[in-house]
């Protein structure tokens, strides 16, 4: 398995929503591409990455980010489509399942608790 590693954008102003959505998902195509299709690919990444890529799936608008909120080392899983020939043109991705979100119950000792999310 490959692993990728993306250098944040240098700016003085930051990048807006689209620049980071457009960024995310060329880094998500790139991983897709180098591994065999139908393959199961794990990516691990930061709550805001992971938040805004589910708003982006969903088609939300980017102020309903805050509904997307994650857990330290919680755990999502999603089931996408990649269309190869939209790359660069549009939107190349399409969610066919979110099968977790947010799932953090591997993280109480006990294994009492309930995960707060599961889709």
């Amino acid at each position: 398995m490959k692993a990728g590693f993306y250098e944040p954008v240098d700016s003085d102003y930051g990048e807006s929503w689209s620049q980071v959505m457009h960024r995310v998902e060329e880094a998500v195509a790139d991983i897709v591409e180098n591994h065999e299709k139908d393959s199961k690919i794990i990516i691990v990444s930061h709550g805001g990455v992971i938040s805004n890529f589910t708003r982006y799936m969903l088609n939300l608008e980017q102020k309903r980010v805050q509904g997307f909120k994650t857990t330290n080392s919680s755990v999502s899983r999603f089931a996408i489509a990649y269309y190869p020939q939209k790359r660069g043109k549009e939107k190349c991705f399409q969610l066919k399942q979110i099968k977790w979100y947010n799932f953090d119950g591997h993280l109480i000792e006990d294994n009492l608790m309930t995960p707060r999310v599961i889709v």
